[in-house]
């Protein structure tokens, strides 16, 4: 890494009473005042553009005095692993190839119990650890400002008792506390840990037409060796060159996954985070072939911003940046709306989200047929960095996919995540369903979609369930002794009726569906002729009692001019829900109304 010179004078920051406002320490021994921390901290301070930079966090700071790597741990993730970091922590600790600080949230942290406060969005030193998983931490501080302002920051600093030997100042608290008390974990490796480190740099510049999406740059890592050999994890670092010190810091993401040929097959309900505004990032993958894929991201790029790759592993790696040649390829751009966007596949929505035919076609060039073969192909999805995102292919026929199941998912791009989602692999030459989606129904915005393949293909959009029909929609309740059930409980006439008149002949589809899911519930929906009598004959319905989250459907029927009646139910009786009915109709002629 190179070194950079910062010149300082031998003047120091003082409070108005002259006590000093920097980074001193004594010796133990003599209690002499050790001023060469102060005089680091001041040539840091500078080189970020003096004492009153924003701030940034303790592993990066070391990265920049010491050269040794950064990784963030964020407590309060569901991705955290409590028992797999406190035993990479402590090994590594007491080989003496780790340091730490712990960083507070956004609020102060009180512990009346201790008679203590911890400030908000502060790093605390970790000192030591011990077999008996406490942790003793540095508070520098040994007290809070009452608030943030000059004055009372002062205050507390002037009250500081600064000498060696001090041991109110160290706080001890077992793990299970730690990781209930502090949001982040900053950890610093001792690069020695690796046998090789290989450097890549790189420049972001602005694009002149982006519509708001970020700029990536796509590469591979070459790994000796065969493929699908286990091989040592490896580290990849991010650093983010700082240019300006006046300007706002962007939004910078690293995404690293394996580069070909592994389906992925979960992460349909979750999501990680990947932007951050930090100047370093570290991304651990364990390959298992000899390519590893690394897109570097950033968003809102209004100015050139270089940075660093770096990579450290226990084997020689390579960088190649010359793009996969793929023969076939096309670019979509669209947007999720609240038309369009269903969220994960946990939402009875699921199925309103952007769907595409994929049908891999014959090449005529070629001897023996393309659909022997197993084309190669590149999904990518690409959107701000504030909108979660996921790929899926499944088998079908080029319908629309109601209900996902998962032993249908051919391929996906794994955990929802912001900004970028990616696959590439080998698939069959057969018929697909392409599934887009953002993870909530409330995550709304523009996207691009390429896919890339190796054989000719055609990607055409699937209509939405309904498209070209009217639409009415009616909203209900299985409440009291409206909650009858199906047939066999011999009260099924009490359950909510909807009069429906069409005063001409016409297409008609149903869908019923639960407001809120319930697994537990399964739902029928049926059409009856209308007689003065009562009930007539069953002329349409949804078929067996389904609990899919989606709800339930018929298929679409045309239906004569008359008076029918539509009657939603559960399978069990007792079951008290709120539903939807939504009525597509070919003809505007059509009137609904449900029964007090």
């Amino acid at each position: 890494m190179a070194n950079e010179l910062s010149a300082i004078d031998h003047t120091l920051p003082t409070t108005h009473s002259g006590k000093q406002v920097c980074a001193i320490v004594s010796a133990e021994d003599s209690g002499a005042t050790q001023l060469f921390p102060a005089m680091i901290e001041k040539a840091f301070m500078k080189l970020h553009g003096g004492y009153e930079f924003p701030g940034s966090n303790s592993g990066a700071d070391l990265q920049t005095l010491i050269g040794w790597i950064p990784e963030t741990i964020d407590l309060r993730s569901n991705q955290f692993a409590r028992e797999t970091t406190w035993s990479r922590f402590r090994a590594a600790y007491e080989r003496g190839d780790c340091l730490a600080t712990l960083g507070t949230g956004k609020q102060p942290v009180d512990m009346p119990q201790r008679r203590r406060h911890l400030l908000a969005s502060h790093s605390y030193p970790i000192l030591d650890i011990s077999s008996d998983r406490m942790v003793s931490i540095l508070d520098s501080w040994e007290g809070t400002p009452q608030s943030s302002s000059p004055d009372d920051i002062v205050a507390v600093v002037e009250n500081l008792d600064l000498t060696a030997g001090n041991t109110n100042r160290i706080l001890k608290f077992s793990w299970e506390e730690i990781c209930e008390i502090f949001d982040t974990l900053y950890l610093s490796w001792n690069p020695a840990i690796w046998k090789h480190q290989t450097n890549l740099h790189r420049t972001w510049k602005p694009a002149k037409e982006m519509n708001g999406m970020p700029i990536n740059h796509s590469m591979t890592l070459g790994i000796p060796g065969d493929d699908d050999v286990s091989r040592d994890e490896i580290c990849v670092l991010l650093i983010r060159h700082l240019m300006d010190k006046t300007t706002h810091s962007p939004f910078v993401a690293l995404h690293v996954g394996q580069a070909f040929g592994r389906i992925q097959s979960s992460g349909l309900d979750s999501r990680k985070q990947t932007y951050t505004d930090s100047s370093h990032v570290l991304r651990r993958v364990q390959p298992y072939s000899n390519r590893v894929s690394i897109v570097t991201s950033i968003d809102d790029c209004s100015s050139s911003v270089h940075y660093t790759l770096t990579v450290l592993s226990n084997t020689p790696v390579s960088f190649d940046e010359t793009p996969d040649n793929y023969l076939y390829s096309t670019r979509l751009e669209s947007a999720f709306t609240l038309g369009t966007a269903g969220g994960n596949i946990e939402h009875p929505t699921f199925m309103i989200n952007p769907q595409w035919h994929l049908k891999f076609l014959a090449d005529p060039s070629r001897s023996r047929s393309s659909t022997t073969e197993k084309p190669k192909i590149r999904i990518t999805l690409e959107a701000g960095r504030e909108l979660p995102l996921n790929a899926c292919l499944a088998w079908s026929s080029g319908e629309r996919i109601t209900e996902l199941v998962k032993g249908d998912i051919v391929a996906d791009t794994g955990e929802y995540s912001y900004g970028l989602a990616a696959f590439a692999g080998e698939v069959k030459a057969s018929d697909y369903t392409l599934i887009v989606s953002s993870f909530s129904p409330r995550d709304l915005g523009d996207f691009a979609l390429t896919f890339e393949s190796s054989s000719r293909f055609e990607l055409e959009p699937i209509r939405q369930e309904g498209a070209g029909m009217f639409k009415k929609v009616i909203k209900g309740a299985w409440e009291g002794a409206k909650a009858a059930g199906s047939p066999r409980f011999g009260k099924y006439e009490q359950n909510p009726v909807i009069d429906l008149t069409v005063s001409a002949t016409c297409q008609m589809k149903l869908r019923l569906r639960l407001i809120k899911p319930n697994p537990s519930a399964a739902l029928n929906v049926t059409v009856f002729q209308s007689l003065d009598t009562g009930q007539g004959k069953e002329v349409l319905t949804s078929g067996p009692y389904s609990d899919a989250i989606c709800g339930t459907a018929t298929k679409a029927t045309t239906l004569p001019k008359g008076k029918y009646v539509m009657i939603p139910s559960t399978f069990a009786a007792g079951i008290q829900e709120r539903w939807e009915l939504i009525v597509y109709h070919s003809k505007a002629e059509v009137k609904v109304a449900l029964r007090d």
